[in-house]
C-alpha cells in the first residue's frame, strides 16, 4: 500500500523547495511568471500593459481595456508563526472575513495587525534580464513625476509630501492622487 501524502504536506514541501532555490513566481493558467528580484542598482524597465478581465477593477478600468497596474490588498503575518501572507478577497470584489475582523479589531483596540496592506502588481520587461521575458513587480508605492512649463508642480508635490522645483517635481504615494477619466 502506497503512503498517501496530504495536500498540506505536498504544498509545504513545494514551498520549502521554492524558497531554497530563491525563486518567487506566480502561476497564471499553468504559465510560470517570475517576480523581479533586483540585485543591481540600475535597471532599464518597461511596464507592460495587460488586458483587464474583471468588471470591478479598483481604478475603474473597463473590462477588455489595457492597463498597467493591478492594485490589491495583502494580509501579512498570519498563521501560528506569523509567516503566512494571503491576498485579501476584497481585492476581487468578494467578502473578506479577515478584513472585516481587522476593521472591527482596529475600531476597538487601534491594532492594525489584521488590516491588509495596499500593494500594486506590475508586468514588466527588464532589459538587463531579457532572457527571462515578462516578469512581475510587486510594489507598495507609486512614484509620481511632474513636469510643466506653466503650472507650479513643485507646490503640488509638496502638498503630497514630496518636493522639487516649479517646472519639475515628484512624490511617492500608496494611492494614485487622481482618478481615471474617459
Amino acid at each position: 500500500m502506497k503512503n498517501k501524502i496530504s495536500l498540506r504536506d505536498r504544498m509545504k514541501s513545494r514551498l520549502k523547495e521554492e524558497k531554497s532555490k530563491g525563486s518567487s513566481h506566480l502561476n497564471l493558467n499553468g504559465k510560470k511568471i517570475e517576480f523581479f528580484n533586483p540585485k543591481e542598482d540600475t535597471y532599464t524597465i518597461t511596464i507592460l500593459p495587460y488586458k483587464v478581465t474583471t468588471t470591478s477593477h479598483p481604478h475603474g478600468v473597463n473590462k477588455g481595456e489595457e492597463w498597467y497596474t493591478r492594485p490589491y490588498s495583502l494580509h501579512r503575518n498570519l498563521g501560528v508563526d506569523n509567516n503566512v501572507s494571503a491576498v485579501c478577497l476584497k481585492s476581487f470584489g468578494k467578502k473578506c472575513i479577515l478584513r472585516d475582523e481587522g476593521w472591527a479589531m482596529y475600531k476597538d483596540t487601534e491594532d492594525k495587525s489584521l488590516l491588509p496592506q495596499q500593494r500594486n502588481l506590475y508586468v514588466i520587461f527588464v532589459e538587463e534580464e531579457a532572457e527571462k521575458g515578462a516578469q512581475l513587480f510587486d510594489g507598495s508605492q507609486y512614484v509620481v513625476s511632474l513636469y510643466s512649463k506653466d503650472i507650479d508642480v513643485g507646490e503640488i508635490a509638496v502638498n503630497h509630501g514630496g518636493g522639487g522645483h516649479r517646472g519639475a517635481a515628484g512624490f511617492q504615494t500608496t494611492e494614485l492622487p487622481y482618478k481615471r477619466t474617459k
